[in-house]
């Protein structure tokens, strides 16, 4: 199975960016072909110890604060990411967004959409209509 792990940047230390880490290690374990693609890249190295199996593509090279401040960004840009994503990785089997602020607006047929959330659900409520599945990951009781 082909899968592909998302993140808004791989490259600082926090914990979504280790559980991309320790996903994309245990699903290489289990004979899975596994990327990551982080959106963005502020710093230089990758915060976690990753298998040198699994390969990690950067959509920009720049932070993130650095493109908010184009105008291109701001009105367009995340229209074009998602066409991007849709051409590019046409062969996956399943895309983890994981803790993304992106949203695949541009999908694919066979692929799966997966959107792992690190907060509570009421935040997420009206946009899961762009995903397959939502995984909360959190302590808050929704009521």
């Amino acid at each position: 199975m082909n899968i592909l792990l998302l993140i808004g940047d791989i490259t600082i230390g926090g914990g979504a960016e280790r559980v991309v880490v320790n996903l994309a290690n245990a699903f290489l374990k289990y004979d899975h072909k596994v990327k990551i693609l982080s959106f963005y890249k502020e710093n230089e190295n990758i915060a976690y110890e990753i298998d040198k199996n699994i390969k990690v593509d950067f959509l920009n090279l720049k932070s993130q604060k650095q493109m908010k401040k184009n105008l291109f960004y701001k009105a367009f840009y995340k229209c074009y990411e998602s066409y991007l994503l849709k051409r590019k990785y046409k062969d996956m089997d399943i895309m983890i967004y994981n803790n993304c602020p992106q949203f695949p607006l541009f999908k694919n047929k066979n692929t799966k959409y997966i959107h792992f959330v690190h907060s509570h659900f009421k935040k997420y409520r009206n946009k899961n209509n762009y995903f397959d599945a939502l995984i909360v990951l959190s302590n808050y009781k929704v009521m």
